[in-house]
């Protein structure tokens, strides 16, 4: 499960340009982990496939009985991917350092 929160932390920031959660340093990040929930990625990118803004609010999820397992979501992904034909939005490359817009499209 950790595996698959992990990766929906990097997805959530590749396709936004900013982690779900924000705080001072990593005591205020887990502790809105634990209690806040993360924004849907619609109303900060509004061109995301509504697919994938159901799968990744599934991912971020409180309840464990309702996050998928990474062959789930490895399996819906690459069922967006046939479904859209290749809308998803792909990322740029990552500065260190430097924020970025968010990503866009094919």
């Amino acid at each position: 499960a950790t595996d698959v929160y992990a990766l929906d932390i990097v997805l959530f920031e590749m396709l936004t340009g900013t982690p779900p959660f924000h705080g001072q340093g990593a005591g205020e990040i887990i502790i809105q982990q634990v209690t806040a929930s993360p924004p849907a990625l619609v109303p900060l990118r509004p061109d995301v496939p509504v697919l994938l803004d159901r799968l990744v609010s599934r991912i971020l999820a409180k309840d464990a009985a309702e996050k998928p397992s990474m062959n789930e979501v490895a399996a819906q992904l690459r069922e967006m991917d046939a479904l859209l034909g290749g809308a998803i939005p792909t990322p740029l490359p990552v500065i260190p350092g430097q924020r970025r817009q968010p990503f866009h499209r094919r």
